[in-house]
C-alpha cells in the first residue's frame, strides 16, 4: 500500500505543477496488485498539499512556457 500511496502522491504533485510524466503505467501496474481499499486517499492528498506548500508549487507552475 506504501509504494502506491507514494506513487499516487508523485503523481499527483508533479501533474498539477504541469509535468508531463509517466508513471501512470506504472501506478496502474501496482493498483491492479494492491488491496485498493486499503489505500488512504486522504493521506495522498494532504501529502501532496504538505509538498506542494513546501516547494512552493503552484498549480501549472512547472510548464514549459516558450
Amino acid at each position: 500500500m506504501k509504494e502506491v500511496e507514494a506513487e499516487a502522491t508523485a503523481y499527483l504533485v508533479a501533474s498539477r505543477a504541469g509535468l508531463v510524466i509517466r508513471s501512470a503505467g506504472y501506478l496502474k501496474t501496482h493498483a491492479k496488485q494492491a488491496k485498493m481499499t486499503c489505500v488512504d486517499l486522504e493521506l495522498v492528498v494532504r501529502a501532496a498539499a504538505r509538498i506542494e506548500r513546501l516547494g512552493k508549487i503552484h498549480y501549472g507552475s512547472m510548464a514549459f512556457r516558450e
